[in-house]
Parts: C-alpha cells; sequence; structure tokens
C-alpha cells in the first residue's frame, strides 16, 4: 500500500510542467538517436544555436560539428563521407533570403 504522501508526490510528478528544451537540442538528440557521428557546414548566423548544442554534444560523445569554408564543401564532404562509410551524411545549410 501506498502512503498519501508517496502518493501526492508520485501525482506532482506526473504533473509538473514540461521542462523546456530549445529546438536545437531537440535536433541534435534526433541526429544521436538516428546515429549520426559528424555534422558538416558552415557556422554563423541563425544557425549559430544548432552549433552551440552541437558543441555540447560532442562533449557527451554525440554527433561532432565538421566546419567547412563553405556550404557546397560541406555538401561534398557530407555525401563522401556517406559513400565511403556507409553512414548518414548530414550537412546543415544556412537559409538565406535574397
Amino acid at each position: 500500500m501506498i502512503s498519501k504522501a508517496a502518493a501526492a508526490k508520485s501525482f506532482e510528478d506526473r504533473t509538473a510542467a514540461p521542462v523546456p528544451i530549445e529546438a536545437a537540442e531537440l535536433i541534435v538528440a534526433c541526429l544521436r538517436r538516428a546515429g549520426v557521428e559528424y555534422v558538416f557546414g558552415v557556422p554563423g548566423g541563425a544557425v549559430e544555436p544548432i552549433y552551440d548544442a552541437l558543441a555540447r554534444s560532442s562533449r557527451r560523445g554525440g554527433p561532432r560539428p565538421v566546419v567547412s569554408r563553405h556550404e557546397s564543401g560541406a555538401a561534398f564532404m557530407a555525401d563522401g563521407y556517406a559513400r565511403e562509410t556507409g553512414k548518414v551524411g548530414v550537412c546543415r545549410s544556412a537559409a538565406t533570403a535574397s
């Protein structure tokens, strides 16, 4: 039999507000679950939160960023990585309006 205090604590745990998580952290968590080891791309601008999350992830053994000087170079690196290893090659690109 569960005591009233334990039951109340259990109810509080189930009804507690969800912990907020950044979208970038969620993206990196999905990449990790998919078995992605490297993310190729160019940091900066609107995608900086993703690179911050990748930096934190790489310290914990998750996906690591590989920085390129140009987005097309990152795409070629991801393609070559995928062809050579048979693993998923991920290229992150910044969307820019023109």
